[in-house]
């Protein structure tokens, strides 16, 4: 944190554009989705694959999960109430394995699961709200909305509305996004605030973590967080 807390004060010094590398900010399916996402009361988040020896010098929740949490901070739901998460090594000497959950004070709660232990990838985004249900594919780039609406006999009815992202790639739109910000000084989609931010919920994610594994005696339930 401390050198987090540290870029962002030595970019507001020195007057240059602090961007932070949440790649799926800039993924063609959420820029398509997010003008139909108004207040959801529940979500979830997916975000699994295959193990490999990459980053597994960071626990799963910093490594992988930091993506959900910075995208759910993203929709602007208020104060968080509390944080609840579990979490497991399985393949490595930190945490493969983790779900939280996260409720706001507004009472929108949301449940993320991050796993690098998976057969197979997945990284999905569901969003429940009134009369609406919307799922957003990262990989396939691709958003649908499930809507209610009803006959004339009052039959619910659902229908169905795929949206597709457009054809680029999310980490060409990220740099074209910060060149622009360079530029011509605006803020940068994701600031070096929004990166502390989600950072700082990771951090919360992962006391959980070990309090939980505490309690359910673990052996190995000390985890290290560094800055």
């Amino acid at each position: 944190r401390e050198e987090a807390v540290e870029l962002i004060e030595l970019a507001k010094e020195q007057a240059r554009i602090l961007q932070v590398g949440h790649i799926e900010r800039f993924n063609p399916a959420i820029q398509a989705m997010r003008s139909h996402i108004g207040k959801p009361s529940f979500m979830e988040c997916y975000r699994l694959g295959p193990f490999g020896p990459r980053g597994t010098d960071v626990d799963v929740v910093r490594d992988l999960m930091i993506h959900d949490l910075d995208m759910i901070l993203s929709f602007k739901l208020g104060a968080i109430e509390e944080v609840q998460a579990a979490g497991v090594r399985v393949l490595s000497s930190t945490i493969d394995a983790a779900n939280a959950r996260i409720t706001f004070e507004n009472g929108c709660m949301a449940s993320l699961t991050a796993s690098r232990v998976s057969a197979s990838p997945l990284r999905e985004l569901r969003l429940y709200q009134q009369d609406s249900c919307i799922t957003i594919d990262y990989r396939a780039r691709r958003g649908t909305i499930h809507r209610r609406s009803f006959k004339h006999n009052s039959e619910p009815v659902i229908y169905n509305e795929s949206i597709q992202g457009i054809d680029q790639e999310p980490l060409k739109l990220e740099l074209q996004s910060f060149i622009h910000s360079v530029a011509t000084g605006a803020e940068p989609l994701v600031s070096g605030h929004d990166g502390l931010a989600a950072l700082d919920l990771a951090h919360q994610v992962l006391e959980a973590i070990g309090a939980f594994r505490q309690r359910h005696d673990f052996s190995d339930s000390s985890l290290t967080l560094s800055a």
